[in-house]
């Protein structure tokens, strides 16, 4: 079973979201240390299909390009994501950051709910024999301080009608 902790306290994941745009970069709010543990077996399950995808895409580069980048040192081939992870582990991590980190995120928690918790960026991927650890850093939604919006009435707004009518 997956577990998050916020602050080294358990909690749902109804309560966290993740930042979709400007992931990754700094905020000017405090922030707080998520953790992400989930069995590798689920990891897989969750994870399958978007690897298969970008796999598929790769491939579809390798073919237009001629080349083919391993995802390893000596690889011939991509990997199932089973072996990729069990076999490869520092490869797989690196490649995780580079294709996985939003889709990730994305699959376990839903930006249409309020959450409280914003997941800002993947820090660190740990590949245990059980488990994948993905931790990082967050905010609290409430933090967010937003600047105050004056609406801006132009006082010449009669003076507008006038030159467009001129123009005719």
């Amino acid at each position: 079973m997956m577990m998050i902790y916020i602050n080294q306290r358990i909690n749902n994941t109804e309560n966290v979201g993740y930042r979709e745009f400007g992931f990754g970069k700094e905020v000017t709010l405090d922030t707080c240390s998520y953790l992400i543990e989930i069995p590798k077996y689920e990891f897989i399950n969750l994870m399958n299909t978007t690897y298969s995808d970008c796999i598929d895409e790769l491939k579809k580069d390798d073919e237009i390009t001629g080349e083919f980048d391993p995802p390893f040192p000596g690889a011939t081939e991509y990997p199932s994501l089973e072996v990729f992870i069990e076999d490869h582990k520092e490869a797989f991590v690196e490649f995780f950051k580079i294709y996985f980190e939003t889709d990730f995120l994305s699959l376990l928690f839903s930006n249409k709910n309020d959450p409280v918790y914003v997941i800002n960026s993947v820090d660190n991927i740990e590949i245990t024999d059980a488990s994948v650890i993905v931790s990082g850093k967050a905010y609290k939604k409430d933090d967010i301080r937003l600047p105050k919006i004056t609406p801006f009435i132009s006082q010449k707004a009669d003076f507008v009608p006038e030159m467009v009518a001129s123009r005719g």
